[in-house]
């Protein structure tokens, strides 16, 4: 899955983790040398982490997301890497 750094923006395209009353979005960040995953709402100006038996929280993280297309009258979801490509995921 391709993320992007969006600080607190979601990206186009982001991909939906579950709700809370809001939408949550997948996060990812490095805690102490490693990429961990959790929860993004664009309500809060942090994401949060499970670590270790404790909730983290990050203002640095990337968001999870995936570029839908058409393609002879099937849907299918590419995953494109963002610095590779260089497209624009993140609006405000």
């Amino acid at each position: 899955m391709p993320w992007s750094e969006c600080n607190g923006i979601v990206p186009k395209y982001a991909v939906e983790a579950g709700h809370d009353g809001d939408t949550l979005y997948f996060a990812r960040a490095e805690i102490q040398s490693g990429k961990h995953v959790g929860r993004f709402n664009p309500m809060w100006t942090l994401a949060y982490f499970a670590f270790k038996g404790e909730e983290r929280d990050s203002s640095s993280f990337e968001v999870s997301y995936a570029y839908f297309a058409l393609i002879r009258h099937r849907a299918l979801i590419l995953f494109l890497d963002f610095h590779a490509h260089k497209l624009p995921v993140c609006e405000k």
